[in-house]
C-alpha cells in the first residue's frame, strides 16, 4: 500500500478506494512496473504553486538527502520541482487525480484559531522546519539581451498578474486597462502574464523559469494575489505591488484568527507576502476599483 508522507503536511489521503486509484495510476505511468514504488516517499501536495514552494523549502531545510516522487496534476507543478534537483528524484503528472485546488494552511487542523502572524509562521511551528530565504536560483545571464531584443525595456517593465485561482471575484479586463493606462503615461511598459488579450498591451505566458527571469529584467510587478506571486517574490529582486480580494472565501474563517472581524484585513495579514520575505520591496492592498496606486520612488507627472 502506498505510504504518503506527512511529516511535511501532505495530503495523507483517507480513502482506499482513492489510494487504490492513485497507485494504479501510477503504475500504468511506469508501464506497470510493480517494483517501480518500492521503498518511495511519494508526496501529494496541496496542488498550488505557492504550497508546492514552501513544501519544497521544508524538505530543503530539512537536510537528510533524501529525495521524494511528487505526484502532480500540471506541469508548471513540475517545472517548479525541476528548480529543487537535490529534493525531488522525480515527478509525475496525472490528469486522472483529484483537483486539489485547496491551501497549505488549511490542512493544520490542530492549530484552528491559534495566533500566527502568517501561515508560514504556523508551517514552521506544525513541521518545526525554518525555511530558509536563500534558495540558489540560476538566472540566465543572457537573458538581459533576449528581453531588450524581443522590445522590452530593463527596470521598467511592469509585469501585470491580473488572474488568480486563490482569490475569489475576478479583478475586470476594464480595470487592468485602466491600470495599465496609467502606468503607461508614468513611463513604464505594462505587460501582461496571460493567454488572455487586455486591451492593446503586449502579454507574455512563458514557462515558470522564464517567467522568473523575465520578471528579474523587468524589475516591476503588480499582481492579484496567487501562487505565481508567492514564486516571484521568493526568486527575484522586483518591486512589488499585490492586492488581496475585497470578500476573501468564507471558509478562511476556520483557519485565520479573528477573520470575521475584518475578512479582507485579516486574511491580507495572513497570507502577506510581505511578512513572508521581510527584505524584499514589497506593498499590498485591498484591492479597491478606485485604487490604481504607482511605483512612488519613479513616478512623474502624468
Amino acid at each position: 500500500m502506498i505510504k504518503f508522507l506527512a511529516k511535511i503536511l501532505c495530503i495523507l489521503i483517507p480513502f482506499k478506494a482513492l489510494r487504490k486509484k492513485i497507485r494504479n495510476n501510477i503504475l500504468l505511468y511506469f508501464n506497470t512496473n510493480k517494483n517501480f514504488l518500492k521503498n518511495k516517499e511519494i508526496i501529494f501536495p496541496p496542488q498550488g504553486l505557492g504550497d508546492i514552494l514552501y513544501i519544497l523549502l521544508s524538505l530543503e531545510n530539512m537536510k537528510d538527502e533524501k529525495k521524494y516522487l511528487f505526484i502532480l496534476r500540471k506541469k508548471h507543478f513540475q517545472n517548479l520541482c525541476s528548480l529543487f534537483p537535490n529534493v525531488v528524484e522525480q515527478t509525475i503528472i496525472s490528469l486522472d487525480l483529484p483537483s486539489c485546488e485547496n491551501f497549505l494552511y488549511q490542512h493544520f487542523h490542530i492549530y484552528k484559531k491559534q495566533e500566527f502572524d502568517n501561515f508560514l509562521d504556523l508551517f514552521k511551528d506544525a513541521t518545526r522546519v525554518d525555511i530558509k530565504r536563500d534558495h540558489y536560483f540560476n538566472f540566465d545571464k543572457n537573458y538581459k539581451v533576449k528581453f531588450v531584443k524581443d522590445g522590452f525595456i530593463l527596470n521598467k517593465t511592469v509585469l501585470i498578474l491580473p488572474e488568480s485561482v486563490s482569490c475569489p471575484n475576478e479583478i475586470s479586463k476594464e480595470y487592468w486597462i485602466e491600470y495599465a493606462n496609467r502606468l503607461k503615461r508614468n513611463g513604464y511598459l505594462p505587460v501582461f502574464n496571460s493567454k488572455n488579450k487586455y486591451g492593446d498591451y503586449k502579454n507574455i505566458f512563458y514557462d515558470l523559469s522564464e517567467t522568473i527571469n523575465f520578471a528579474e529584467c523587468a524589475g516591476y510587478i503588480v499582481g492579484y494575489r496567487s501562487g505565481l506571486c508567492d514564486i516571484l517574490s521568493y526568486f527575484t529582486n522586483a518591486k512589488c505591488f499585490y492586492f488581496y480580494p475585497e470578500k476573501p472565501h468564507a471558509s478562511n474563517q476556520d483557519y485565520i484568527k479573528d477573520f470575521e472581524n475584518d475578512p479582507a484585513r485579516r486574511y491580507m495579514e495572513f497570507c502577506s507576502l510581505k511578512k513572508i520575505n521581510p527584505t524584499k520591496d514589497i506593498q499590498e492592498f485591498i484591492f479597491n476599483k478606485d485604487n490604481f496606486p504607482i511605483f512612488e520612488k519613479e513616478k512623474t507627472n502624468a
